[in-house]
């Protein structure tokens, strides 16, 4: 009998440990569940106001202009989409300028800012009225 106890408990304590190990291996998956579940949420249900203010504190004005040409403006986003627009003007102008002063030279614009560009020229009338030739004959085909 003395012998059947001693088993028991040398398999009980063999297997306590698997138990622990099952149960904190399954916290550990259901604690990163819940983070990934947080910031997929927390991203997904932002306003496009929200999304705006975040790109402008970061200075990505011609993102923030592709988000409002890709999403319907509303009353909220008019400002930051009118800005957006400026700011977008405004870099547009001084690279067209700086190319037009040092024709020669060799101004080389950043292939991610050319290609935001190019779209947000395809997609927003005004610009493309304003820029759409200069930007072809002095940037498109540098």
């Amino acid at each position: 009998m003395f012998l059947v106890k001693k088993i028991r408990s040398q398999i009980s304590s063999q297997t306590k440990p698997f138990k622990n190990k099952s149960r904190l291996f399954s916290l550990l998956w259901r604690i990163s569940f819940y983070v990934f579940l947080f910031y997929t949420a927390s991203n997904c249900g932002r306003s496009l106001k929200d999304k705006l203010v975040v790109l402008q504190k970061e200075e990505k004005f011609e993102e923030m202009l592709l988000l409002c040409l890709s999403e319907k403006e509303t009353q909220d986003t008019k400002e930051l989409c009118r800005l957006a627009m400026e700011k977008t003007e405004a870099g547009i102008d001084r690279i067209l300028s700086e190319k037009a002063e040092l024709p020669y030279s060799q101004i080389t614009v950043d292939p991610e800012w050319k290609k935001k560009i190019d779209i947000i020229l395809e997609n927003n009338r005004t610009l493309k009225n304003r820029y759409g030739n200069l930007w072809k004959k002095m940037i498109q085909n540098d």
